[in-house]
């Protein structure tokens, strides 16, 4: 027994994408149905081409702000980790004794 495909495959083949003169026909075609409406459809394909890359664009600049927005937070992290004279005071001792404990942690 053959498969439909194997016994209709020449039939198949018959039947193919337009070519050449066929191409010219329906763009004659389509452009009497749709030629008053065709300007509009073009404008809103461009304009929805332009909100396609402005999302993109939007997108993009947030992945390449994500890194600097870490790379910002953690040096003012840092900075914000070193004890100020208040807290060095409450812990009973004075605040270079606690910049370098905590340069001494890091190292």
């Amino acid at each position: 027994m053959q498969t439909f495909l194997a016994t209709h495959f020449s039939s198949l083949l018959a039947i193919s994408l337009p070519s050449g003169f066929e191409w010219v026909i329906l763009l004659a075609v389509a452009l009497l149905i749709f030629g008053r409406r065709l300007p509009e459809v073009a404008r809103g394909f461009g304009k929805s081409i332009n909100e396609f890359k402005k999302g993109m664009s939007e997108v993009t600049s947030e992945i390449n702000k994500e890194p600097m927005d870490q790379a910002s937070s953690q040096n003012a992290g840092g900075a914000a980790k070193l004890p100020d004279a208040n807290s060095a005071n409450a812990m009973g001792q004075d605040a270079s004794q606690a910049q370098e404990s905590d340069a001494s942690k890091k190292v």
